[in-house]
Order: structure tokens, then sequence, then C-alpha cells
């Protein structure tokens, strides 16, 4: 489909065709508020100010608070920048003015007491080096004792910087300005608890440690019939990951958000793990000190801004970027127009979702807009006024509307994305948006280069499976530590009846630390748990947003201009039969792989051996390969298995800190898997597929004199593929992608040492 003939179809798809996504009622009230309003013809209003802030007070419901009772978790505003009133403040204040050829850009600060002098030698510098000049600063005015006692304790000093940038720049204004912020914050050194709030020379954010109510009164400026606005952004916050602090409160300097990103600790570790392989003419040597581009220090909302931002500074589109990390999904109707299907096709093999409850608010300045996951499982509604604003929020009733005012009401649906120019251009619907997006390179063309491994029914899937030659060697299984019980209760269940085993809510199976018999090194790993505003997702109901499937290879370069047509390997689902690995072992000449024996002979240092491995993977990257097969098989009497959950863990964190596990995926063949569970702590630490073969030996060896046996070992791979799933929903993840790496198990019993295993020095 090319062209006006593509776009149209994905218009006409997402206005008519929304069966993909489920249509679940679902409690509106959770978590933290948000939205924004916007003047729709594009000309600055106070109306706009003091709506939003009118707004922000009508969702005190939505926060919290501390003891005191009068420090909130956290509440602000985001408005374009107000010409007019930071003129007046440049000219009589400071002094000084930009050039003929220059704009202004204003930087909003919390400088902890006795650093200020630090940041603005720091800031005047880097300034100088990048071609802008440094006009001043200025005390923003703050009543502290509209504060709470908790939040006026650790106030921090409130200033603005103004800088001067040159419109003629290499790269956008904006660009410019961004990566002038990261060199402050780099010189600042990582010890530094300065917090540039934003540094635009279109926006600015106005937040701290406040309730809704005592943001007008905490910040004059707010209140001055100067502030005029084309646009604010609110955002009241319930925090539940981390604690509040000034610098967490939202919004951010692209994004307000209300949920959880259930995969923050996998998208943290993935984006650590690209910054190598990531290169740009946009950026050129400057890349370097964009970098790292997030960290752990901060909360989940805070570092999805952070690659956002990212993102769309180094060129990409704002809708493009949201699109991105935040998809639709596509594979559970075949009425997705081929262009839409083929972006975020493409797109998967660029970036994993960031899976959770979401619903954002962004703007940079020219645009302001909407986004909801693909579940909906945060409310986000919209007006549009016959006098021309637009209202989003959480929820209906922020903003008085007159019944004679009204002109559209509308819940947002799963997986919408929604945007309105501020230059008076109009709003971009949902349909228009994902038009112009998914038409925006011949994604069609560069997704023919991926290879897809469908599966076929048991017989060809399983038929050729052979024991060993010499029949099967008993004693494997107390190599890998098979028991009796795991066979009668779980393997051999499964195998006939394509389920888990149902097991009783009297459960007495002691923890794996405090047990008298073996236990796997699985047993000593948990499923982290959702957070309390957290919904779970019914992988049965909601099947058509879930999905096991997963790509194979190496990763296109995040930062591409033009995308390219790099190949990989689409898989329907982790848990592989021996068809599939021997067509992944078959392809080496165009698909390079290499196998890395997992095993330890007697005499050897566990450590030394340990680090061999990740060495091996390494150098096997280095080579081009681009599928490890981490191998169990070939066990002898000279040599013990060590679990593969710790391999994988070792292999993929030495990666990540070469930054070279994009290159790369990981396969286990693995002699110690069991359960859903086993394959579902690999998943998360960083396994891209499983190959279960003693398992299906096992099961080979107990149908023998059956014709069946292709069957049953068939329904025990749908049956830990269906466990995955559950697993998956219970954190609220509808994606292998996202879990792949997200490390969502928590280790019981572990000591501190097995758990801070050095993986060896990235070289």
């Amino acid at each position: 489909m090319a062209g006006a003939d593509a776009a149209e179809g994905v218009r006409s798809w997402v206005m008519h065709d929304r069966s993909l996504y489920p249509l679940v009622e679902r409690e509106d009230r959770s978590a933290c508020g948000t939205g924004f309003i916007v003047e729709a013809s594009g000309r600055p209003s106070r109306r706009v100010v003091t709506s939003a802030l009118d707004a922000l007070g009508r969702l005190v419901h939505r926060g919290a608070t501390a003891a005191d009772d009068e420090t909130g978790d956290g509440a602000g505003l985001l408005t374009d920048l107000p010409g007019a009133f930071f003129r007046e403040i440049l000219e009589r204040e400071i002094g000084a003015s930009p050039g003929e050829s220059e704009v202004p850009a204003v930087a909003m600060a919390f400088v902890p007491v006795g650093e200020e002098p630090d940041l603005e030698r720091v800031t005047e510098r880097a300034a100088a080096r990048y071609g802008m000049r440094y006009l001043g600063r200025r005390a923003v005015p703050v009543r502290p004792e509209a504060l709470g006692d908790v939040a006026r304790s650790c106030m921090p000093s409130v200033v603005q910087l103004f800088v001067a940038c040159p419109t003629a720049g290499p790269r956008p204004v904006e660009s410019e300005l961004y990566l002038l912020r990261r060199a402050i914050e780099r010189e600042l050194g990582e010890a530094s608890t300065t917090c540039i709030c934003s540094l635009s020379s279109k926006t600015i954010v106005y937040k701290g440690l406040l309730t809704p109510r005592q943001l007008e009164g905490f910040y004059p400026d707010l209140t001055d019939e100067r502030w005029l606005a084309r646009v604010a952004l609110f955002h009241h916050r319930f925090a539940t990951n981390t604690l509040p602090s000034w610098s967490l409160a939202q919004p951010f300097r692209l994004l307000a958000h209300n949920g959880e990103i259930n995969t923050i600790r996998g998208n943290r570790l993935w984006m650590r793990a690209r910054e190598r392989e990531m290169h740009s003419p946009f950026w050129g040597e400057d890349l370097a000190t964009l970098l790292p581009i997030t960290g752990d220090a901060v909360s989940d909302s805070a570092s999805f801004d952070h690659v956002l931002e990212f993102l769309h500074r180094s060129g990409r589109d704002l809708c493009h970027s949201l699109m991105l990390m935040v998809p639709d999904p596509y594979h559970g109707s075949p009425r997705v127009p081929p262009a839409l299907r083929d972006f975020f096709v493409y797109h998967e093999n660029v970036m994993e979702p960031w899976d959770g409850p979401a619903a954002l608010v962004f703007t940079d300045g020219e645009v302001v807009g909407a986004k909801l996951d693909r579940n909906a499982l945060r409310p986000l509604r919209y007006t549009e006024t016959r006098d021309g604003l637009v209202i989003m929020a959480s929820e209906a009733g922020v903003v008085d509307v007159e019944e004679d005012n009204l002109v559209h009401n509308r819940h947002m649906g799963p997986g919408e994305i929604y945007a309105v120019r501020l230059d008076g251009g109009g709003v971009r619907t949902d349909g228009e948006i994902k038009a112009q997006v998914a038409c925006g390179a011949p994604y069609g063309e560069l997704v023919r280069h991926f290879a897809e491994l469908e599966r076929g029914g048991a017989e060809l899937e399983f038929g050729e499976f052979a024991l060993p030659p010499n029949g099967f060697d008993r004693r494997l299984r107390i190599a890998f530590g098979w028991h009796k019980e795991e066979i009668a209760k779980l393997l051999l269940p499964m195998s006939q009846s394509g389920r888990e085993p149902i097991g009783s809510m009297g459960d007495d199976t002691p923890p794996a630390v405090l047990s008298r018999g073996d236990r796997r090194l699985y047993d000593y790993f948990k499923q982290a748990f959702a957070q309390v505003t957290n919904p779970p997702i019914d992988p049965i109901r909601e099947a058509s947003v879930t999905g096991l499937y997963k790509y194979l290879g190496t990763e296109d370069n995040l930062l591409s201009g033009q995308p390219s047509p790099s190949s990989a390997i689409r898989i329907e689902g982790p848990v592989l039969s021996p068809r599939e690995v021997l067509w992944l072992q078959r392809s080496h000449d165009w698909f390079p792989h290499a196998n890395v024996s997992c095993h330890a002979s007697r005499d050897d240092s566990f450590d030394a051996r340990l680090d061999g491995i990740c060495r091996s993977a390494a150098e096997a990257v280095a080579r081009g390969c681009r599928i490890i097969f981490l191998s169990h098989e070939q066990l002898d009497e000279t040599a013990v298995p060590i679990p593969m959950v710790l391999v994988v863990s070792a292999v993929h964190h030495h990666l990540i800190e070469q930054r070279s596990r994009s290159a790369a995926s990981l396969v286990c063949l693995a002699g110690d898997v069991v359960s859903d569970h086993h394959v579902a702590c690999l998943v998360a630490v960083g396994a891209s597929a499983v190959y279960p073969y003693l398992a299906y030996e096992l099961i080979r060896e107990h149908e023998a004199d059956s014709e069946d046996w292709p069957a049953s070992i068939a329904r025990y791979r749908s049956a830990l593929e269906r466990g995955l799933l559950k697993i998956m929903a219970k954190m609220g993840i509808s994606t292998l992608n996202s879990y792949h790496g997200s490390m969502n198990v928590h280790a019981l019993g572990l000591s501190g040492d097995l758990l801070s295993l050095p993986v060896p020095e990235a070289g």
C-alpha cells in the first residue's frame, strides 16, 4: 500500500475498527491526577493558567500527603514560556537581552543551599562552549509559609538562569539547550543534588513538594496577570515506587504520567546496553555528553521522560517517540492496516515497550498531546469547547463547561493518541497521527528482511525428536536435580493437560531457604508483584493485547535517521521445539551463532568458570554472532552443570557492561527447566528463548510405547507458555518483548556474595 492510500487505510481503521481492543469496564480512580488545558486558537491567554490551577485543585483526592497533612507527594504546572513576562524580567531585573539572532531560554532549577555559585559558574562555562551567552540569574519569588512542615524542612533554593541561544546553530535550538543542560549536569557531577527542572526557550516547569492548592500560593509568578500561556500541563503525584521529593514532582520536562512502568528495571538496563551501539550524525561526538540517558536513582516516570526527551531532541517526532515507547497491539486483528502493522513490527526490533498502566500527557512547546497504554488501565477524558478550549484530564469535571459551550466530550480509548498544535493548527486525531507516522518511512520494505519462524503441528515440531543413540542416561536426572515428585506432579500432568497443575491454597511447601531437601536455584526467586495501584491483566479475556512473540538477532540503531533493513528472526513464543532449534543452528551462514558450554569441571574455580563463559559470549558477539546458545548439552561424568538462571544473568549483565547486549540474543539449551516459573525467571534475567531439552527427553522416555508422544511434548510446551503469560499478566505486563530482561524477580535466601558476583571487566 503506497503513500496516500496507506495513510487513508490507517485513518479509516483507527476511526471505525477498534475490535482489536477489549471492552472492559474499570475503576477509574487510581493513582495520580494529570491533564492539560490548551487554547486551540494558539493565542496565549490568562484563562489557561487559572483553569489549570483550578483543575489541579479538583484533583486533590488523587494524590497523597505526609503525616503533617500539609506536605504533598508533589504537584506542578508546565506551561509554554510567557515571553513578555520574562522579557520584562530580563530588562528590568537583570539588565540583559538577547541579540537579534538569538532566542532567550530559561532554566528553572532547585539548588541546595550553598551550591548556587557552582551552578552559575558551570552554566556560564558550558554556555560559552556551545556558542551561547549566559545572561544572569533570578531568585524565584516563593512563599515558604505556604508549605507543610516536611516540605519546608527540605526546601531547596529556587532559581532561574537565563541563556541566549543562537537561532542558526548546528541543531535546532531545543536540541542545543538539551545538550547544554546535560553538559551542566555532567560537570556538576553525580554527587550534586541540583535539579534543573527545565531548560527551554519554549516551556517552563513550576513544581515542588506541594499539594495542588499550595502551588499558586508558593509561586506568586503563577498569579501574575502577565503570565499568559497557550498550554498548561498539570499533575498531582501519588508516589508508589519512590519516596516523594522536590525533584521527582511532576510534570517533568516533556511529560506528566499517571501509572507505573512495570518493566522499568529492564527498560533502564536495555537503554544502558544500547549506548555503545548508538551512533548519530545528528549529535556526532556530542553524543557522549548525553550518556547515560537515564539512571536508577529516579522514578519510573522520570526515566520515561529522560528517554522520551533523548529521542525527541535527537530529531525524532514527539508522537513517533510515544508510539515507539508505548506501542499499540496489532497481532490480534487481521484488519490492522499493513502500513501501521509494518511500523510496529519494525520498531519492535528497535526498542522494547515501556509496559504498564500509563496515561501520558506531553508537550514540547509546539504540540500538546495525550497517549494511553494498550489496555487503557488509566483514564483520560477530553472536552472541546465552542470558545476554543481543549481540556484533557484523568477525570471529568475538572473545569466547569456550560452545556451550550460543549462541542465534544470523549473518553480516550486503549492505545489512542491525541494532539493539538500550539500554533493554532488544530486537533490531530488518533487516525491522522498514526497515518502520518506509519507512512514516514518504507517500513513495509524494511520488515521484509525479517524472517519468521512459523510453528506447525506437533508432528512437525517434535516428530523427529529422538532420544540419544544409547538411550536415556538416567544419571542426568541426578546431575540436573530432577526429583520423582517433579516428574510425577509437574512434568507429566503438564504434558497430559497442556496446563500447569492446579495447587491448593494450603500449600505447605517451605521456602527454598528453609527446606531440608535439595532445591533448584530457581526456587530461591519469587516473581515481583504489582504496586497497590496497579491492576493485573486477564490474559484470557484480554488476549488481543498480549503476546509471546520475540525477535532474535541485532537491534537496529535507536538513533537511525534512515531506518535500515537489519535482519532479525521472529519466533512465536519463547519455548522452542527441536525443529526450531535446528532451523536456527542451520541458519549460521546468514545468521551467525555460537555455542557456549555451561558446565564446570570438578576442579574448576566456580568464579573463573563463570568469567570464562561471560568472556566466551562477549568474544562471540564481537565476532558478529547474533545468537549465543548457552548450552547444558553434552554433559559427562567429569563436569557439573551450572544453573542456567545464574549463567544467563551473568552473561546478560556482562554484555550490558560492555554495551553490546543489544547486538545478540541469548538462547538457553537448558537441562534444569521444569515449570513455567523457571522459564519466567530465565526470560526475566535476559534469555530470549528456552529449549528445555531434558524435559522433552523425559516426556519422550515416558511415552516411549505411545504414538502420541509428539502431542504430549507439544502440550507441555503450551503449558509452559500459558503459565508464563499468566505470570506476566499478574505484573500487568502485556508482551514478552517488555518482560524480557525486566528483572522482575526477587531473591529470597541467597547470599549477598552470590547476588553480587562480579562479572569480568568490560574490555
